[in-house]
């Protein structure tokens, strides 16, 4: 919150969390405005310093996850993850593909199969947003030096693919085949998938979330949003995914384990 003038008058306004060149004007200058930001004021240092607190405990414990080696999920992911926390759009996002595979398997407590390892769908992550990115939150991800971001946006919907802007896999070189099936895929939802983008959104509106902290190879966390492991090879199938491990996470699809979470 700040003061703004405005011709002959100052008025209480709040930037746009998602555009901070909107601003909305909350009343004139008065007693009233005033406490209103004496009381912002000291509720964001409550919180800047909670958070301060929370983000020490969370080193205390990513230290303690790499001495004990509980992580399976490549670093990537994780650093996509808190970009994405970072945007203010984590909480629309639902994964597909493998990395969200690891989240059931997290939550269970077993270890991965072993291929699934650093798997990767064509060596790129794909996130479903339950709405359309803003150009801000979106050039914010464009200028990210470590992953490469691309936004298939609908009337309400978006579509983003990530990959690595270094990669060790085959496909870095543009001649291979693995390259040209990755270039056909990315031309596939910029071509196909932007037609009914908005459509998938109105039939999965419905489908149950699930949420789980994962922890990568180097002990870092983040929080995984993905559908209801019930829902999960459906899902897949609508971006043209094929489910890795197939006959493993049916197993652990039917265990008690992970029936707990859908209970």
């Amino acid at each position: 919150m700040f003061w703004k003038l405005s011709g002959r008058y100052v008025y209480l306004a709040q930037r746009c969390f998602f555009d901070s060149r909107k601003a909305q004007n909350l009343g004139i200058k008065s007693d009233q405005t005033e406490q209103r930001l004496k009381d912002y004021e000291a509720e964001r240092a409550r919180l800047q310093q909670r958070a301060a607190a929370l983000q020490e405990r969370i080193s205390v414990y990513e230290r303690m996850n790499k001495a004990v080696r509980a992580g399976a999920v490549a670093n990537g992911v994780i650093d996509a993850i808190r970009l994405l926390e970072s945007t203010g759009i984590s909480e629309d996002c639902l994964w597909v593909g493998t990395p969200a595979q690891h989240a059931y398997w997290q939550f269970c407590g077993f270890e991965a199969p072993k291929l699934l390892g650093d798997g990767e769908d064509l060596g790129e992550h794909l996130v479903f947003v339950k709405r359309k990115i803003d150009a801000k939150p979106l050039n914010k991800l464009f200028r990210c030096k470590a992953l490469k971001f691309e936004a298939v946006r609908g009337e309400q919907t978006t579509l983003l693919i990530i990959k690595p802007k270094v990669s060790t896999h085959l496909g870095v070189d543009p001649g291979l085949p693995e390259a040209h099936t990755q270039r056909r895929y990315s031309e596939f939802f910029q071509d196909t998938v932007r037609g009914y983008i908005d459509l998938i959104f109105d039939c999965s509106e419905k489908v149950p979330a699930f949420e789980q902290v994962l922890i990568s190879k180097t002990g870092r966390m983040g929080l995984m949003r993905t559908v209801d492991p019930r829902f999960f090879r459906a899902w897949n199938t609508l971006f043209g995914l094929a489910t890795r491990e197939e006959d493993s996470f049916q197993m652990l699809l039917e265990s008690s384990f992970l029936g707990r979470k859908n209970g």
